[in-house]
């Protein structure tokens, strides 16, 4: 008020209209969300948990790369950087491979991916 806040120790709003903006756990790795396990999968503008992954990542909230696609580390997206998962060159000798971030840095940034079970 013009008059300033003497003698008015509070205010009340009413509030006839709310827009509420967040931003995804999804790490900019997905687009699209599914219920989780127990969760009504219709109920009109509810935004579900469970990330749908593209870039080759995985999990709950897009936080790995998938198996085989680990020769880099895993990184969150950013505007006009994917930080795609790079697929493992494993020459078809392994059925899984791992990130080591030692040998990345040893490689100069070029692979960190180690082969199990080759």
């Amino acid at each position: 008020p013009l008059g300033g806040l003497k003698g008015h120790p509070f205010y009340y709003y009413a509030l006839c209209e709310l827009v509420a903006r967040g931003s995804s756990l999804c790490h900019a790795q997905a687009s699209a969300y599914k219920p989780t396990a127990g969760t009504q999968a219709n109920v009109k503008g509810m935004v579900h948990g469970l990330c749908i992954c593209y870039h080759h990542t995985v999990g709950t909230h897009c936080e790995h790369c998938q198996d085989l696609y680990q020769d880099h580390p895993w990184c969150a997206a950013e505007p006009g950087q994917p930080h795609t998962c790079q697929k493992c060159k494993w020459n078809g000798h392994a059925g899984s491979c791992h990130f080591d971030m030692l040998l990345y840095l040893a490689s100069g940034n070029v692979s960190g991916r180690i082969c199990d079970t080759c």
